[in-house]
């Protein structure tokens, strides 16, 4: 196999993959298929996959042959699913663009709420996930894993089941804490729904006001000594158009050209995003492109999600929406709502994960499992709400929690204002410029301070 070959043409479709992704958002240019960009890059196919863990059994950097591997082998995977794809992303998924051209195509730390489904609208997504799911596990067998647990397994060294008890630890750890906070909501919550809702935070929407939010983003990198508005592989877009708290990336080459469109809305989650996704774009932009592409491109996902919750939790750091928002920002009861929010969130991401092992291992406890993590009732319709997060369930709570973990350190290093703490800054520079490529080399990096 010639893996020289195959690692440009992989390079090649995802330039295309995020410029076409771009130019689609833009409406500069009509967008061709993503089963064309696919077939166009001629390397998802089964051929390509089984040549390419052939190799893995006989080289020495197997480390990047297995990141290699995952990208083609999902991409292989995609290309099939997306008939059911294009149909169920057009309610949960967030498909704005034609052709399955999906918002989380491009880099992300939120989804907005879909709308409850009815009744009938909810029998027809059901059985269309069940059949996605059907076809999931014929192509894993294809790809020679007995479940989609072995295969991540074998793609990232991971045991899947290891990170399920991880993540019922951590329910069980939090859990005091948890319904504690949601005890203390003065109306109760009758189901997911009404909870969700209630965690946009309306009450206090006019403490994150729609002029301010460019701004926060600006000003906390900006004191990490980067300055986004003269970055030269960052162009920033402020697109009125974009869905609601929506913030987006497309990374067209790393380093050297990076593209982020806002918009600029009122509220909590428009400032959470916006911060996550200064945190996934900003080590993007200061990594170096004398790295291996592999390294460079291939990105692991978990370090996204870590990166993503380093700055998503400042929101419930009180310093922070103080010295960003004034002193109104830093009132206790929205201290106490901020924290809530981010418990919700890793909580959810710890039962998505607890469901994802679950789901794969022929249990479909789902009600079970996330009524237990989050405290309230989960009627059959409130499963379109995870529906489209199971596909980075694993990714996403390993990096979320080593994000928390990252931002203790931090102020335990340089104070609760670390965010604008030169040396910090520094740090954080060099910690991107030189990788991690993966989160384990983060989670050791943590481990000895």
């Amino acid at each position: 196999m010639d893996l020289t070959a195959l690692i440009k043409r992989a390079e090649s479709f995802l330039q295309r993959f995020y410029k076409n992704l771009y130019n689609h958002h833009r409406a500069i240019k009509p967008s061709i298929s993503l089963n064309q960009a696919f077939e166009a890059a001629a390397i998802f196919d089964l051929e390509t996959v089984t040549g390419l863990r052939n190799e893995l059994q006989t080289k020495s950097k197997a480390d990047q042959l297995r990141r290699l591997f995952g990208f083609i082998a999902s991409g292989f995977i995609r290309r099939h699913l997306l008939p059911f794809d294009q149909k169920l992303a057009r309610y949960y998924d967030q498909l704005s663009w034609p052709h399955t051209w999906a918002e989380h195509d491009a880099l992300s730390p939120g989804q907005p709420l879909p709308t409850r489904p009815n009744n009938i609208l909810l029998a027809e997504l059901a059985l269309l996930y069940e059949e996605r799911w059907q076809q999931l596990n014929t192509l894993v067998t294809e790809l020679g894993f007995d479940t989609p647990l072995g295969m991540y397994a074998f793609t990232t060294g991971l045991d899947p089941i290891l990170l399920k008890h991880a993540a019922q630890a951590y329910l069980e750890q939090t859990a005091s804490a948890y319904l504690q906070a949601l005890a203390s909501i003065e109306q109760p919550m009758a189901d997911r729904w009404q909870l969700e809702n209630y965690l946009r935070g309306e009450t206090y929407r006019a403490l994150f006001p729609a002029a301010e939010l460019v701004p926060a983003m600006e000003d906390t990198l900006y004191h990490l000594g980067l300055d986004v508005t003269h970055q030269p592989n960052l162009a920033l877009e402020v697109n009125q158009e974009l869905s609601s708290r929506l913030s987006l990336a497309f990374p067209v080459r790393v380093p050297e050209e990076i593209y982020v469109c806002i918009s600029p809305v009122a509220g909590i989650d428009a400032f959470e995003n916006i911060l996550g996704l200064g945190g996934m774009v900003m080590p993007r932009l200061l990594l170096s492109p004398k790295h291996d592409w592999l390294y460079r491109r291939l990105f692991d996902p978990a370090l996204d999600a870590a990166y993503a919750e380093l700055f998503t939790g400042l929101m419930a750091t009180a310093t922070w929406r103080n010295d960003i928002l004034g002193s109104a920002a830093a009132s206790d009861d929205l201290q106490a709502f901020c924290r809530l929010r981010q418990l919700y969130r890793l909580r959810l991401a710890a039962a998505r994960v607890c469901f994802a092992v679950d789901r794969c291992l022929g249990r479909n406890n789902w009600a079970t499992i996330f009524e237990h993590a989050l405290g309230v009732k989960h009627p059959p319709s409130a499963q379109v709400i995870d529906m489209g997060h199971m596909r980075n369930a694993f990714d996403t709570w390993r990096g979320m929690q080593v994000g928390a973990r990252f931002a203790g350190s931090l102020a335990d290093t340089y104070g609760p204002t670390w965010y604008r703490h030169p040396d910090c800054g520094e740090a954080l520079h060099n910690l991107f410029q030189s990788g991690p490529s993966r989160l384990e080399h983060l989670t050791a990096l943590l481990s000895t301070h």
